[in-house]
Order: C-alpha cells, then structure tokens, then sequence
C-alpha cells in the first residue's frame, strides 16, 4: 500500500474545492476514480532517505529525540 498521506489529503481537498457534490465517500465507494502521477517507489526511497536523516539528526542532537512525527504513521 502507498504511504503518502499527503498525497490523499491532496486528493480529498481538490475534490472539496472542485466540487461540493464529490466527497471523500464517493471516492472510497469506486463512484470516482483519481488518478495520480505519484511513484510509489520513489515515496518509498524518499520516506526512507528522510527517515534515515532524522535518525542521524537525532543522534547529533539527543534532546530533539521524539519531537518530530514519525513518517511510518504517514
């Protein structure tokens, strides 16, 4: 499954602006389909290579240790 949160909320904010008879349900319901340019194996290698940095930052500055969000809840 593709991790990328930010991608649906895109998707779910265009659908409120373009249109107010689309909602999220019609989406999840197959009454419309979207279709997007995202790779998923692209996000993957960047949510990786992001991840990767934090924990380094992390290690270099030990009180910032759980302040930013965890990207796998993304």
């Amino acid at each position: 499954m593709l991790q990328a949160a930010a991608v649906v909320e895109n998707v779910l904010q265009e659908l409120k602006a373009r249109s107010a008879d689309l909602s999220g349900e019609d989406l999840l319901q197959g009454r419309i389909h979207v279709y997007s340019t995202v790779d998923a194996r692209v996000q993957q290698i960047l949510n990786e290579a992001l991840e990767h940095g934090l924990e380094l930052y992390e290690k270099r500055h030990p009180s910032s240790k759980g302040l930013i969000q965890d990207l796998s809840l993304c």
